[in-house]
C-alpha cells in the first residue's frame, strides 16, 4: 500500500502532532452560536495533522495504536458539534474526509465480537472510547458516504441496527474482508465478514531497538516482544494480547540483534488465503520467522514460529554447522477471559471452548507427536494460567514450530490424526532441521504442510515435488491441490 507523503517519525512527533490536533479540535468544537465560520487556519492545519497521522487507508502506525481511538473519539465530537451549530465552512477536504472513511472501515474490521477493540487489553471497560468499537461504528457511520462500508457494518454487527434499517448483504455489496498495511505494521484476515467467521489478526513494532519508539521493558528470558495477536472464531476471541517466543541455543536465550526489528517477508491476500510471513534478526547468525495462514474455504488456520540460519545467500550457512545446536523453541499466547483449551491425558490435541463452554475449534501442535506419552518434558503443549505454552525442542541448524487450528464446526467431532514426514532430496533423507513435512487428517480432508529451513531446494514429499519455502495442499482425488505455495520470489510482495 502507498504510505502518506509525511509520516511521523518519532514518538516524540506523535505526541507533538496528537497534542495539536486535539487543541485544534477543541477549538473547533467550542465555536460559538449557530451558524459560526471554521477558521481557515484551523481547517488548513487540522487536515495536514490528519495526513501526517494516518495514511490513506486510514492506518496509524502500530506502535502508536492508542493514539488511533483517542483521535478517532475527538474527532467524531468535533463532528458532531460542528453539526449540531450548522458551522459554516468545510472541515475536512476531500482526501481527508477518505481517510476517515477508511478509518472507519477499518474500525469495523478491528473489532472483536464483544464490541472491544483489536490490540487493547482484555480487561478494559468496553464503555471507553479508547476499546468501545460498537461506540465509534454508530457514531462515524453517518460522516461516511461509501454504502459498502456501511454494508460492512451490517454483516459484522447488525445488531448496531434497528430493524427498518437493517438488510441482508450480498458478499459483493462489501468490501474486501482483509486488508495489511506495511507502513502501519498490522494484519487483519478475516474469512468474512460475519463475526462467526474465522479471523486473526497481528500488529508488529517494525522499528528497530534504536529508535525513538516508546517499547516495553526488555525480558531476558524472552526472545521477541511487540507483536500482538487477535484469534476469533463463531463469535468468540480466542487470543488477544502479546505472543511471546523465546529461543535458546544450547541453554541460552537468544536477542533479536540491535539495529532490526521486524521485517516483512510476505504477504499475499488471495480469494482462498491470506498469508503473512515476518522476519527478527536475532544474534548467532539465527533469525526467527513468523508464519500466519488462514485458508478460508477449508477454515483451517496455521500460526507458527520457524528458527533458521539468518543469511541463506551466505555460504557459511549454505551447510550444516559441523556442531548441531540444541534449540528450544517456546512460544507463549495470549488466551482471551473465559476461553478454555481442554485435553486429555492421552493426546496433545486441544479442543478450544467458548465462553458459554460451546467448542468452537480444535487445536493441532502438528511437529509434536499426538501422544502425550511420547513428548518427553521438552516437547508439551499446555495450558498456564491465561497463556497457551508451546514448547519444543530439537537438535541441528533450525526448527520449525505450527500450530493448525481446525475452525470448521461440523468437523468438530471427526476423527483426526496427523504424522511427520520424510522428505527426500538427491535420494537422501532430508533432517528435520533442514526441512519439516506434515501430513495431517480432518474427517475426510487431508493436507499437507511443509517448511524448507535452508536455502530453496528441489524436494519430495509423499512423491510431490516442491521448491518453495512453504506450502499447504489438500488430498483430492486427482491427486494433490495446491492451496498456497510460497516461493523465493514471493517474498516482499
Amino acid at each position: 500500500m502507498p504510505s502518506p507523503k509525511t509520516k511521523v517519525s518519532s514518538q516524540q512527533n506523535y505526541e507533538q502532532f496528537v497534542t495539536e490536533t486535539l487543541q485544534v479540535l477543541d477549538s473547533v468544537q467550542k465555536l460559538p452560536g449557530n451558524g459560526s465560520r471554521i477558521p481557515d487556519e484551523s481547517r488548513r492545519r487540522l487536515n495536514e495533522l490528519i495526513i501526517s497521522l494516518f495514511d490513506e487507508y486510514g492506518v496509524i502506525h502500530s506502535s502508536q495504536l492508542p493514539l488511533r481511538y483517542t483521535l478517532l473519539s475527538r474527532l467524531a465530537d468535533c463532528l458532531a458539534a460542528v453539526k449540531e451549530k450548522s458551522a459554516s465552512g468545510k472541515l475536512l477536504d476531500t482526501t481527508v474526509q477518505n481517510v476517515i472513511e477508511w478509518a472507519t472501515l477499518q474500525t469495523i474490521r478491528t473489532t472483536r465480537p464483544d464490541g472491544t477493540i483489536y490490540f487493547t487489553a482484555q480487561d478494559q471497560n468496553a464503555s471507553d472510547s479508547r476499546t468501545d468499537g460498537f461506540n465509534l461504528i454508530k457514531r462515524f457511520l453517518p460522516y461516511d458516504t461509501d454504502e459498502i462500508d456501511r454494508n460492512a457494518a451490517i454483516a459484522a454487527f447488525p445488531q448496531l441496527f434497528d430493524s427498518g434499517t437493517r438488510k441482508s448483504v450480498a458478499p459483493d455489496e462489501t468490501p474486501d474482508e482483509s486488508f495489511f498495511s506495511q507502513w502501519g505494521a498490522c494484519a487483519v484476515f478475516r474469512s468474512g465478514w460475519k463475526t462467526d467467521e474465522p479471523a486473526v489478526a497481528i500488529m508488529y513494532n517494525n522499528v528497530s531497538a534504536n529508535d525513538n519508539v516508546k517499547t516495553k521493558t526488555k525480558k531476558s528470558d524472552v526472545t521477541t516482544a511487540g507483536c500482538l495477536l487477535e484469534v476469533s472464531n463463531r463469535s468468540q476471541t480466542v487470543f488477544a494480547g502479546t505472543w511471546e517466543t523465546s529461543i535458546s541455543i544450547n541453554g541460552k536465550v537468544l536477542l533479536p540483534e540491535e539495529q532490526h526489528g521486524w521485517k516483512l517477508v510476505c504477504n499475499q491476500i488471495e480469494q482462498t488465503y491470506d498469508y503473512l510471513e515476518l522476519e527478527l534478526v536475532l544474534n548467532s547468525d539465527l533469525c526467527l520467522q513468523r508464519h500466519i495462514f488462514l485458508a478460508h474455504d477449508e477454515e483451517i488456520m496455521l500460526l507458527a514460529d520457524a528458527v533458521l540460519p539468518n543469511d541463506l545467500d551466505d555460504e557459511k550457512n549454505a551447510t550444516p554447522r559441523k556442531k548441531p545446536l540444541q534449540i528450544e523453541c517456546v512460544s507463549t499466547f495470549p488466551i482471551y477471559n473465559g476461553v478454555t483449551f481442554e485435553t486429555t491425558k492421552d493426546v496433545t490435541e486441544l479442543n478450544v471452548c467458548s465462553q458459554k463452554k460451546k467448542q468452537i475449534a480444535r487445536l493441532f501442535p502438528i511437529a509434536l507427536p499426538e501422544w502425550q506419552s511420547s513428548c518427553g518434558d521438552k516437547n508439551k503443549i499446555a495450558v498456564d494460567g491465561n497463556k497457551l505454552t508451546y514448547r519444543q525442542t530439537q537438535r541441528g541448524q533450525g526448527i520449525f514450530a505450527p500450530m493448525v487450528f481446525d475452525m470448521s464446526t461440523s468437523r468438530m467431532n471427526k476423527p483426526y490424526t496427523w504424522r511427520q514426514l520424510t522428505v527426500g532430496a538427491n535420494l537422501q533423507t532430508v533432517p528435520n532441521d533442514q526441512a519439516a513435512g506434515f501430513r495431517l487428517q480432518l474427517g475426510n480432508h487431508q493436507y499437507l504442510i511443509y517448511r524448507s529451513l535452508t536455502k530453496t531446494t528441489n524436494r519430495s514429499v509423499l512423491g510431490h515435488n516442491l521448491i518453495g519455502d512453504f506450502y499447504v495442499g489438500i488430498f483430492s482425488k486427482s491427486g494433490m491441490t495446491e492451496i498456497v505455495e510460497i516461493r523465493p520470489d514471493d517474498d516482499e510482495l
